[in-house]
């Protein structure tokens, strides 16, 4: 799900299938503990779902059957191992599978740029394009563009590692290793022109201070001077060894927010989004218009008729404003009760302010792109999910 393209669907269900398969022939090994707390809040976002899927049904929304994976019968699945996974020791493990998935798109990628550039002629880019048209590859004197299905897991990974680099200052052995990894990321970061993934990986510092000092109650502004001041040579390193135009990379992310401008037009169309999907959301503001709406200007113009790049207020015009604040503040309270385990049981930060990163990197990423509309990614809502729930079962702070 990491690595590979969005396409191979079937193999992933396919393999999924005989987990689940598996999990049953097995069952009386296999206890599924959940925190109250978790099943009540899980059950109540499960219900939303189904109940905005047939008010889509009713109303003959053209995504209301396509959604309905994604966002009732996926989750299920993913729940059924936030159950299986209830203790911290078999969790451990799915945070070196976050970096040793990192390490895989960035092998594939430093494939591609070598088959690209005539380096190695192994038909990486050919056989991709295939299976995935999106992959698109550009090298231009000053700029550069870079996209394959793989890069999205990037915006949770990366700032997850640097995080992870951070706190383990004395306790991690593979340091070094884990701060190659990361370099290399930031590298391809920078060559990919993802204007959402520079701004969250600027932010991740940020973001780790903000919750290191609600953790641990202190505020270390010198140490974020430090991050900053590495981040920015860091920065230069980069643009001068790769020459690229500074420039351009500012008008580049300057231009993601220039919503007049008709010849930009991923901004412009945008900007058409948001007018659309607003007026379509005043025509039912309480309940909205279902699960795989389509606003007025998506009609007939495009194969996903109801996934929009402004994916929070496509979401608001689909569920309506209480479902809305139900989806939402299901988010906060996992974020902020993670956020308290960390604080009152400190030997477990390590875990937790990583995960906690990577999720509202990833989060804010998602603004701009429906990344979790496909089963690829829900892993970043149902893996923090997971920890939460291990970690009210061994001593719940929600009691």
């Amino acid at each position: 799900m990491m690595v590979l393209p969005a396409s191979w669907q079937f193999e992933r269900g396919l393999f999924l299938f005989f987990i689940c398969s598996w999990a049953a022939i097995n069952k009386r090994n296999i206890k599924l503990r959940y925190c109250r707390e978790v099943l009540i809040i899980s059950t109540i976002c499960l219900a939303l779902s189904l109940f905005e899927i047939v008010i889509g049904l009713i109303n003959n929304n053209p995504g209301a059957v396509r959604v309905s994976g994604v966002f009732f019968f996926w989750p299920l699945a993913y729940l059924f191992f936030v159950g299986l996974f209830n203790k911290i020791e078999n969790l451990k493990p799915f945070l070196n599978l976050i970096i040793l998935g990192l390490l895989g798109v960035e092998i594939l990628t430093i494939i591609f740029i070598s088959d690209f550039l005539g380096v190695t002629s192994l038909g990486t880019l050919q056989i991709f394009e295939q299976m995935n048209p999106s992959i698109n590859i550009g090298i231009y004197e000053g700029e550069s563009g870079l996209f394959h299905a793989g890069l999205t897991t990037l915006n949770f990974s990366l700032p997850f590692l640097i995080t992870k680099i951070i706190i383990d200052a004395r306790r991690n052995e593979y340091r070094k290793i884990d701060i190659s990894i990361a370099l290399i990321g930031i590298l391809i970061a920078l060559l990919s022109g993802r204007r959402a993934l520079w701004i969250i990986l600027s932010l991740s510092p940020f973001l780790y201070l903000v919750v290191n000092s609600y953790v641990t109650k202190k505020i270390d502004i010198l140490f974020f001077l430090k991050i900053f001041m590495m981040g920015f040579l860091l920065f230069i390193t980069l643009v001068y060894v790769l020459q690229l135009d500074v420039s351009l990379l500012l008008d580049r992310l300057a231009a993601g927010f220039d919503f007049g401008d008709s010849t930009n037009e991923s901004a412009f169309r945008r900007n058409e989004q948001y007018h659309a999907l607003l007026n379509g959301w005043l025509d039912s503001p309480i309940i909205g218009s279902g699960h795989g709406a389509a606003a007025q200007d998506n009609i007939n113009l495009a194969e996903m008729q109801w996934a929009y790049e402004l994916s929070y207020l496509a979401l608001l015009f689909h569920v309506g404003i209480i479902g809305f604040f139900i989806y939402f503040a299901s988010i906060i309270w996992m974020i902020i009760m993670l956020a308290n385990y960390a604080k009152e049981y400190q030997n477990y930060s390590y875990l937790v302010l990583p995960l906690l990163v990577g999720l509202v990197c990833f989060l804010i990423a998602n603004a701009s792109n429906p990344y979790l509309l496909k089963f690829d990614y829900l892993w970043v809502i149902f893996l923090p999910l997971a920890f939460l729930n291990a970690f009210c079962l061994k001593g719940s702070i929600l009691k």
